[in-house]
């Protein structure tokens, strides 16, 4: 069973199966089921051991208008069409919650893409190094390469993070600084301030350019020692 939930492009802003989707798994009993969705769209990505401090990666509300939901059983298909009102306690504009939801979703795919390179980074390090061991790389080379990965990862994520409580001994790095503003704008229903805008724009900008310098060593370097497109695949990232 699949249950996707459209909006008016119909396009689908969020899917749920009995087989699992990025986690979104569906759970179905014998006889009559009940399911609620809580209007958000998918969560931006993690990665494995990730610990942030106030940085939540919840994807943002979809904004107020007209959806549908289709369910599909062993090849039918139903479908139903239904409104998202807005909250009538807030005085906000479509305008405003559209300009809350672009933000939000700014942020969570600007986090996706800072953690799936994370993820590559651990990756080509882990295979450097084993290549190192195994003579296939020059010491010096393979080392000076995972010296600038290192030095990537460290500027992007607190790697001395070990338990809950270390982000209070560590200073958060990038990716936690935007994910806190997931906090900052999220909350209620509003349109997010010129300063959060300028925030946001800041990190991210700082952030690009962690990735561009990732980027450059990954096709100058990487891919003169290393099959990537094969190693990607081993992690579901191609």
């Amino acid at each position: 069973m699949r249950i996707e939930f459209l909006n008016s492009r119909n396009e689908v802003v969020r899917a749920f199966s009995t087989k699992g989707i990025d986690g979104d798994t569906l759970k179905v009993k014998a006889g009559s089921n009940e399911f609620n969705w809580n209007l958000r769209v998918p969560d931006a990505k993690a990665f494995e051991g990730m610990i942030m401090w106030s940085g939540p990666l919840t994807g943002p509300k979809v904004v107020p208008g007209d959806y549908k939901v289709r369910m599909i059983v062993d090849g039918a298909t139903q479908e139903q069409p239904f409104k998202v009102l807005a909250d009538p306690r807030y005085p906000s504009t479509q305008a405003d919650l559209q300009a809350q939801y672009d933000f939000l979703l700014a942020v969570r795919d600007k986090l996706t893409e800072t953690h799936q390179t994370i993820t590559l980074i651990r990756e080509y390090r882990s295979s450097l190094q084993d290549m190192i061991a195994s003579k296939k790389v020059r010491a010096r080379q393979g080392e000076d390469i995972i010296k600038s990965l290192t030095s990537i990862e460290e500027t992007l994520y607190q790697t001395q993070n070990q338990s809950r409580q270390d982000p209070l001994n560590f200073p958060i790095r990038l990716n936690n600084k935007l994910a806190h503003l997931n906090v900052i704008v999220g909350t209620g229903e509003w349109r997010p301030t010129d300063g959060a805008e300028q925030v946001r724009q800041d990190i991210t900008k700082r952030i690009d350019a962690e990735l561009t310098k990732f980027k450059d060593i990954e096709t100058k370097q990487l891919a003169n020692l290393m099959n990537l497109d094969e190693l990607k695949a081993a992690i579901d990232m191609k």
